[in-house]
């Protein structure tokens, strides 16, 4: 059986999150993220295999259908 659960362990930053940096005694920098670079450790559910600094640019949108097949 294929599975297709993914979850997301950590959520740092994220396009139109507004950040600023202070420094304290002078003008601080402000903005918001326009785009970030993401690269992860994949772990295969139940298996102690890991797959280190995965680029999630080159990653695929999981995509869920009907199974018309009883079997599994």
């Amino acid at each position: 059986m294929f599975c297709v659960q993914v979850t997301l362990s950590d959520r740092a930053l994220m396009p139109g999150d507004v950040v600023r940096r202070l420094v304290e005694g002078h003008d601080s920098q402000r903005g918001y993220i326009t785009y970030t670079y993401v690269h992860v450790h994949l772990q295969v559910l139940n298996r102690p295999t890991v797959i280190c600094d995965v680029d999630t640019r080159d990653l695929l949108p999981l995509v869920v259908g009907t199974c018309l097949d009883n079997r599994e």
